[in-house]
């Protein structure tokens, strides 16, 4: 705009504009626009100087100064600038804007100081402003014609309206009603409102010439892209052309020089079609599979056993990373084929796929490999495809590879591309370096050989390891069978009850097992009879064997002679076991057979033989599972190990509320989780989110994970069974011959019969060559495996036809069950094992007495028997029950003879005298098992004893009286200790049994009388010094027995101090005493349970205290307290009861830190059981410190979120769901904390949501009758107690009918023992529910009766006849109820109250002075409050009534409790129906 021709321009177009509008003006109103260039003004500044000249005395004109100056400059800017950009540098004068000036400068001048003139002016220039503002725009451009015209027309109006304003004004001074010039009568409004019209058409026509002239700009634009873009394209084209003909140059080379085969594709396909939708996804979110993708790792190992489903899971993975992985590539390898088994091969196919898919990657090779030679062997293949190549690639990509089948490749060809992939010490990972990602997929044979060459012990870890068991696949099986079965045409006119019938028969039968899945499909389909279908499920396929035949020729060619011995004793007792075997007891085989156990036993079998073996351990975790666990305790070390990762932690530790304290043994506990003060994210996938560290408290099954992987599963308890079913067939199986790879490789398999004959005779020589076994180097094993040696010997012979047997196995092992069965040392060796477990009716069966029967009447057996012997098997036939006559006698002089030499007990000893009189009578040892319970006891000791055939003295009426102790029958055992005594006075034993007996009979003074007699003479005994050492031994063993029974009987006469004394002797004479391991913590379980009864807990930890001091253990390194915690872990006393008491004693830290050293222990001794359960204590203590709330939080969470599996024994499952309970108590006590109404507690109530679900998904799985209702999802009462209170009705009725239906279930079955847990649950859901009459109606009955009440609960109801089992309310509980704020139990006769929110029980003390209050002198005083005092209570009175069994009180009235029960049942069934109906609509 500032050129010459510019400013001429836009001043020849305003002049021209304003001319024109001067001419209009004039023609319509007769007046000239001359006057207006005089004075000269060439901007704003000189109108503003000419008007203050011109008004400067007026008062009001001063006074309007500033807003009228102020509305004129932005009325006239625009037209300012417009006549400084004509007129330039040179600042002459241009004529349009001095007109508009002018005209301004006398409109001003004629308001003559005139107030209200200024203001219409005012007015007035606001009006202006709008159109003139706009002017500059206009004329920078040429306008169109029509906007010309309406320009000039505006301009016209502007004069119009200046000049009527200026003689408006002039007229309205002398007119003393003048308001404003743009008042309705005014000619300025009239003139206004023309310009307004003018100036609306003047914007319509500006939108009109811009609409028009952006399509225009459009029109051409779109000509000009549509030029830019041909060119483009041909540019395109031409480079497309060359980059094709370049590419195809390159890759028509490669394919010369890689000579790709269309295998790969080809399988790819094959196991995409067949894979059904939705299978494998499980393995996309494993976390093992993520750490190899995020480059963590760059190998990854995925091994599973025979036809587990592994090349569809890899084929899942490549479907998966053709969509997500920018450069991928796969090999499967096939035995079928040489080109299939060839590795080399594969390397070619692999390298070309890669090209394909990275040019640069391409190029490379081309630079590379002129030729095949260059590529002819395995490392030279290996370096020119993929080191060379990515030497220079600083792109920082990762190229990912899969190689499938990797145990049917050439194996020579294999290992050595294992040694080319092994990583080297100095090799670090280079982030800017491209790299492979190799994937490989195999059997689990192949595993020790993999982890050799890839996961060397002197690097860092370089492999991530998967392993697909059945547990793992199931769900993915289970969907085959039912796609298969359901798109069966066979089946396609079926009923659907038929097909349900198939899908279950083959789920079973199939257990995991894809590929058996896979041949039982194609079997079915071959069939055309519904019945032939569900015969042919019954057996295992033909294929199943070959391939089986198959692994075993694999396995040869990859283990050593002395690992197919090992092997083949194994796959010997594994295939030949009446009872799976403990891990103990594998390894105690090959001690037996080759003097020692092999190196790295359990890893061998959890890898290398994982084709055959399935290890099970008791807390349910498998080799996968532990997998997991090591590489997560890798990646946490790796990120701590980073600077950065050490600056992470250190940031996010904050303060802590208490001092600091260890809770693992070493200080090995994560600061960050120690201090962390919010609930963990529970997301998804949470292994992401909770890092375990190597302590005992979180995960230590594992060692270091600077070590190398070490499975440290407990040898006693972990079972090891054949993977599947078919696999113990196939061995099982009379064709069965040896197998080996070829003429060099070692031997695998066995003839069963001879592996039948081997595992027998090394059971009876365990018993018939003691010096032989004693001289073994099994250490602890022994115990075990004589063990089962004893249980199942006769099983063994019972499975060998003799017949089949060689002549020198059956003399051999005639002699030997013939020693087994006479021989009394022999006898008492093998048979004592059954006292155990309590099992003497299982000494023998009718089954293993026909097969000894059988054996002893072969003619070659009998003809190896010496003379004795050989007239006792022909006994035999004539008179059966002499087979077992030696064992009944000496079992009878066991149990009733004085000269007999060995303790047994009395009840074991009775057990098998009934049994083998009953059966000496003519009928079999089943039926004495059934028979015996419909004969009155006393009958049948009455029977056995004249059986024995003993003497009748007083050893004989003690015994017998001791059998009828054990029955329970304590009068008759009275009578013949009594009897006893009167033959012999003197018998200190006698009376020892006899107090006992009356103590149990509740005669409590008599049997502290005579205890306290016995107690004497024990004493004196002691005291003179006489007695053997046998005699001294027993003489302190009833000393220790005499102080407990005082003990337990001062306490029941409420003699507490007398109790306390006498079991602190119980205490020291336990130092003294040999006791079996029963009766080790007799006397101390005992103590404690008194002084918790009595809430003396400073004397619990006294007790404890000084158990601390005394040590243990074989080098003295532990404790009697550590033994006490290992042997009670699950008892309540440890995980209750010791918490408390080291809280109410403040001393916390004193029993965390033994707690730790227990937990040291028990991870020392691999008892994963034990170390669970201590956890637990050790969070419970956490939990009643009160200031240590996030720490226990820590610890519930790492259990239940992070390590919790729905598997493991009853116990494991236990102390699972005590850990869920506690975890949402803790969860519930921070929403009571925030307000449950606040929104703070919204997240607190989503981890219960998850604890719920978590819980709910896997509850009451396989959990015995007796336990049911233990397991209670407590989350989900807290949860319908929440949703009550914030208005969540159909939600919490929802939660709340489904507990208390589940409660009224268990209180109807005939298990008296889950009657406790189901009426603590009801009481809780009732308390929940606002259901306060049923709830105090269930905790008063529950209540022992007050002593107040002076009358004692009798039994069952004399009136009521009662068809169900019932339970009697006042006893149920185990333990009496406690004050949840002191801890201390609630007295009988006091009144307790219960919390409507918190669903815990106070003491009226706490809640009056405690809880009430406003807090302040709690807080000053450090304490702790649990409950609120904005929360609600009830008072549940004491039970001043007696309630015999069956009954309940109500509101004062004695009612019949399953009338109760079945009104609450069906209360909450309908409203249950109704809630959920609700949610669901």
């Amino acid at each position: 705009m500032g050129s010459k021709d510019d400013r001429l321009r836009v001043e020849a177009e305003f002049q021209a504009v304003l001319s024109d509008a001067a001419k209009l003006y004039r023609e319509a109103s007769g007046q000239a626009l001359d006057d207006f260039m005089d004075p000269p003004m060439h901007n704003i500044d000189d109108l503003k100087h000419q008007l203050d000249i011109h008004n400067d005395r007026f008062s009001a004109f001063r006074a309007k100064r500033e807003s009228l100056f102020g509305a004129l400059s932005a009325m006239l800017k625009p037209v300012e600038i417009v006549g400084e950009v004509v007129s330039g540098a040179a600042g002459e004068m241009f004529p349009p804007t001095q007109s508009i000036f002018s005209a301004v400068m006398f409109l001003v001048n004629a308001a003559n100081d005139v107030s209200s003139s200024y203001d219409s002016i005012l007015e007035l220039f606001e009006q202006l402003k709008d159109f003139t503002s706009r002017l500059n725009v206009y004329l920078q451009h040429k306008m169109s014609n029509a906007l010309r015209d309406k320009a000039v027309t505006i301009f016209a109006a502007l004069f119009e309206v200046l000049v009527l304003a200026t003689k408006e004004i002039r007229r309205g001074r002398v007119k003393s009603y003048f308001k404003s010039l743009i008042r309705s009568d005014s000619p300025v409004q009239e003139a206004l409102e023309r310009l307004r019209s003018l100036t609306l058409g003047e914007e319509r026509q500006v939108l009109a010439d811009t609409y028009g002239g952006v399509a225009q700009i459009n029109t051409k634009t779109d000509r000009v892209e549509a030029l830019v873009s041909q060119v483009s394209q041909n540019v395109q084209e031409l480079r497309t052309e060359y980059h094709e003909r370049t590419t195809v140059a390159h890759q028509n080379k490669l394919r010369e020089i890689l000579e790709p085969s269309p295998f790969p594709e080809d399988y790819y396909s094959s196991f995409e079609k067949q894979r059904v939708p939705g299978t494998g996804d499980w393995l996309l979110e494993d976390s093992g599979l993520q750490s190899w993708l995020r480059g963590e790792t760059q190998y990854l190992w995925m091994s599973g056993g025979l036809g587990s489903g592994k090349s569809f899971l890899a084929t899942r993975l490549i479907s998966w990373g053709s969509e997500n992985l920018s450069q991928l590539a796969y090999f499967y390898f096939r035995a079928d084929d040489p080109e299939t088994r060839s590795v080399l091969q594969a390397l070619r196919d692999v390298a070309y796929q890669l090209s394909e898919s990275d040019a640069y990657y391409g190029r490379q090779l081309i630079r590379r490999i002129h030729n095949t030679d260059d590529i002819k062997t395995i490392p030279s293949a290996y370096r020119k495809l993929f080191i060379q190549p990515l030497e220079e690639d600083t792109r920082g990509r990762s190229f990912h590879v899969f190689l499938d089948g990797i145990d049917e490749a050439e194996m020579a060809e294999m290992e050595e591309l294992l040694a080319q992939l092994t990583p080297g010490e100095d090799k670090a990972r280079d982030s800017n370096r491209s790299r492979i990602q190799l994937c490989l997929i195999g059997r689990s044979y192949m595993s020790e050989t993999v982890a050799t060459h890839l996961d060397p012990p002197t690097t860092g870890h370089t492999l991530t390891v998967i392993q697909i068991t059945g547990d793992r696949i199931a769900r993915d099986v289970k969907t085959y069978i039912e796609d298969g079965v359901t798109h069966s045409r066979i089946l396609s006119r079926s009923s659907p009850d038929f097909k349900k019938e198939v899908i279950e028969t083959m789920e079973k039968r199939v257990d995991g097992l894809f590929i058996l899945a896979k041949f039982m499909l194609a079997d079915m389909n071959r069939k055309r009879r519904p019945s032939s279908i569900l015969k042919s499920l019954e057996s295992f396929p033909r294929e199943i064997n070959g391939m089986l035949r198959k692994t075993l020729v694999d396995l040869s060619s990859t283990i050593t002679e002395e690992e197919a011995a090992d092997l083949n004793e194994m796959l010997r007792w594994v295939t030949c076991a009446e009872q799976a075997l403990t891990l103990e007891q594998l390894e105690a085989t090959l001690v037996l057979k080759f003097g020692d156990p092999p190196f790295r036993f359990e890893e061998t079998l959890r890898g290398q033989y994982a084709c055959f073996f399935e290890l099970e351990r008791e807390d349910g975790l498998t080799t996968d599972d532990l997998i997991k666990d090591y590489e997560r305790l890798q990646r946490t070390k790796r990120r701590e190990s980073t600077p950065m990762g050490r600056r992470r932690r250190s940031s996010s530790v904050g303060k802590s509320p208490s001092p600091h304290r260890n809770i693992s043994p070493a200080q090995r506990l994560n600061e960050v989780t120690r201090r962390r003060t919010s609930p963990v994210a529970l997301e998804a996938n949470p292994i992401r989110h909770f890092s375990p560290s190597p302590s005992p408290i979180w995960r230590p099954d594992l060692l270091d994970p600077d070590q190398e992987m070490e499975f440290r599963s407990k040898k006693s308890t972990t079972i090891v069974a054949f993977f599947h079913t078919s696999v113990r067939e196939f061995f099982r199986d009379e064709d069965t011959v040896h197998v080996t790879a070829d003429s060099s490789g070692p031997c695998i398999g066995f003839d069963i019969t001879a592996a039948r004959i081997h595992v027998l005779r090394t059971c009876l020589r365990i018993f018939n060559d003691r010096r032989w076994f004693k001289a073994q180097n099994l250490g602890r094993k022994w115990h075990s495996i004589k063990q089962y040696a004893a249980w199942y010997w006769q099983e063994h012979l019972a499975s060998i036809d003799p017949a089949a047997a060689p002549k020198e196995e059956k003399h051999i092992i005639g002699q030997q069950v013939y020693k087994m069965l006479t021989d009394g040392d022999t006898i008492h060796d093998w048979s004592i094992m059954y006292e155990e477990n309590d099992e003497g009716l299982e000494v023998l069966t009718d089954g293993n007495i026909k097969a000894i029967r059988t054996w002893m009447a072969d003619s070659e057996v009998i003809a190896g028997l010496d003379g004795e012997a050989k007239e006792w098997a022909q006994m035999l036939n004539e008179r059966p029950a002499g087979i077992f006559q030696k064992i009944g006698r000496f079992y009878a002089r066991a149990w009733l003879d004085e000269t007999f030499d060995k303790y047994i007990p009395t009840k074991f000893c009775f057990k098998i005298v009934q049994s083998i009189a009953f059966v000496d009578a003519g009928l079999t040892w089943s039926d004495s098992q059934c028979y015996w319970s419909d004969i009155p006891i006393a009958k049948r000791i009455t029977r056995a004893t004249e059986w024995a055939q003993c003497e009748q003295n007083a050893y004989w009426y003690r015994r017998v009286g001791s059998t009828y102790l054990t029955a329970g029958m304590h009068e008759k055992a009275l009578e013949h200790y009594n009897e006893a005594l009167k033959r012999d006075s003197d018998s200190v034993r006698t009376a020892g049994r006899k107090a006992y007996c009356l103590f149990k009979d509740n005669r409590y003074d008599e049997a502290l009388q005579l205890a306290l007699k016995c107690e004497e003479t024990e004493s004196k005994l002691i005291a003179r010094g006489t007695l053997s050492e046998p005699e001294l031994v027993a003489s302190k063993w009833c000393l220790h027995k005499d102080h407990v029974l005082i003990a337990q009987c001062y306490y029941r006469l409420n003699e507490v101090d007398q109790s306390v004394e006498y079991f602190h002797k119980a205490m020291g004479s336990a130092e003294e005493t040999k006791l079996d391991y029963a009766d080790r913590f007799e006397a101390a379980i005992g103590f404690l349970e008194v002084l918790a009864a009595e809430n003396r807990y400073s004397d619990i930890m006294k007790v404890i205290h000084d158990m601390s001091l005394h040590a243990s253990g074989p080098g003295k390194e532990e404790s009697r307290l550590v033994d006490f915690l290992l042997a009670q872990h699950s008892n309540a006393l440890v995980m209750e009861w010791l918490p408390k008491a080291a809280c109410k004693a403040s001393q916390v830290d004193f029993l965390i830190e033994r707690l730790e050293m227990a937990i040291d222990a028990a991870h020392a001794r691999r008892d994963a059981l034990k170390e669970l359960y201590l956890r637990l204590a050790l969070g419970t203590t956490l939990i009643h410190t009160r200031k240590a709330v996030d720490e226990a939080i820590q610890v519930f969470e790492q259990i239940s979120l992070v390590e919790y599996r729905p598997r493991g024994n009853v116990a494991t499952r236990q102390a699972h769901a005590i850990s869920f309970q506690r975890l949402a108590s803790l969860y519930k006590t921070m929403v009571l904390r925030a307000g449950i109404r606040s929104p703070e507690t919204d997240r607190w109530i989503q981890r219960l949501e998850t604890v719920q679900a978590k819980q709910g998904a896997h509850q009451n799985l396989e959990m015995p009758a007796s336990m049911l209702g233990s397991d209670v999802n407590a989350a989900a009462i807290y949860l319908a107690l929440f949703y009550r209170v914030r208005g969540q009705t159909a939600k919490s009725e929802a939660l709340l009918s489904a507990l208390i239906v589940e409660s009224c279930e268990i209180l109807e079955d005939e298990d008296l023992r889950n009657d406790e847990f189901a009426l603590e649950n009801l009481l809780k859901l009732f308390v929940a529910a606002g259901d306060e009459e049923n709830a105090r109606a269930l905790a008063v009955s529950m209540r022992k009766l007050s002593p107040e009440a002076s009358i004692s609960t009798l039994g069952d109801s004399p009136i009521q006849q009662r068809t169900h089992v019932e339970p009697k309310l006042p006893d149920i509980q185990s333990w009496h109820r406690s004050c949840a704020q002191c801890l201390e139990i609630i007295n009988h006769s006091a009144e307790f109250f219960m919390c409507r929110y918190c669903l815990d029980s106070y003491c009226r003390r706490c809640l009056e002075k405690v809880i009430k209050p406003s807090g302040k002198k709690a807080l000053e005083e450090g304490v702790v409050v649990v409950c609120r005092a904005d929360h609600e209570w009830f008072g549940v009175p004491p039970l001043a009534k007696v309630l015999h069994t069956g009954e309940l009180l109500v509101d004062g009235e004695v009612r019949r409790f399953m009338d109760w029960k079945d009104g609450i049942r069906k209360r909450w069934e309908k409203r249950g129906k109704r809630k959920t109906h609700d949610i669901m609509r």
